[in-house]
């Protein structure tokens, strides 16, 4: 009728973190103006969740100092010895991404011009996360119920890798009549 599942789980020796550091191949990046931004430091108890926490800070940091297309690599060094693993955040371009197009759905009241004229982004920008957020302050998502920023992800002028939809007002709903 019924059956036990016994499962023994060794978790191993606890990691800490070793040296961090930051490297990058983008011209003009001050490293040491980024160092500050990694959440863990030297010593503390290994966590992947502050490895994702520093590469999303990272990625905000240059995309508030323009640098839109960049690409964070965390390389990671295992001293099996010591039990640290030193951490060194690669700082590279990214793929180039433009936005394609701005939908506007369930705007019945507002003309999409006046909608358009409150984003900071147009249609053919390089796409910017800062500038998509700055537009989501200005609460156009009080005028439409969705509002759809379409940019695909292209590796070169000629292939297109895969298209990302981006819904930063979906919170709209809410204040939709």
């Amino acid at each position: 009728e019924g059956f036990i599942i016994t499962v023994t789980v060794d978790e191993g020796p606890r990691y800490r973190f070793g040296k961090m550091d930051i490297v990058s191949a983008i011209q003009g990046v001050d490293v040491e103006q980024l160092r500050p931004l990694i959440v863990s430091e030297e010593g503390d108890s290994y966590s992947s969740t502050d490895i994702e926490a520093s590469v999303n800070a990272l990625r905000q940091a240059l995309g508030d100092m323009q640098y839109a297309f960049v690409d964070i690599k965390p390389r990671v060094d295992r001293n099996r010895d010591d039990q640290t693993i030193g951490i060194t955040y690669e700082v590279g371009e990214g793929p180039r991404v433009f936005v394609e197009r701005i939908d506007i759905e369930g705007n019945s009241r507002t003309l999409d011009e006046v909608i358009r004229r409150e984003f900071r982004l147009v249609e053919g920008d390089p796409f910017n996360a800062t500038l998509l957020r700055q537009s989501e302050r200005v609460r156009v998502g009080c005028l439409a119920q969705i509002v759809n920023v379409i940019a695909p992800l292209v590796t070169n002028e000629t292939s297109v890798l895969r298209q990302s939809i981006y819904y930063p007002y979906a919170w709209a709903l809410k204040y939709a009549h």
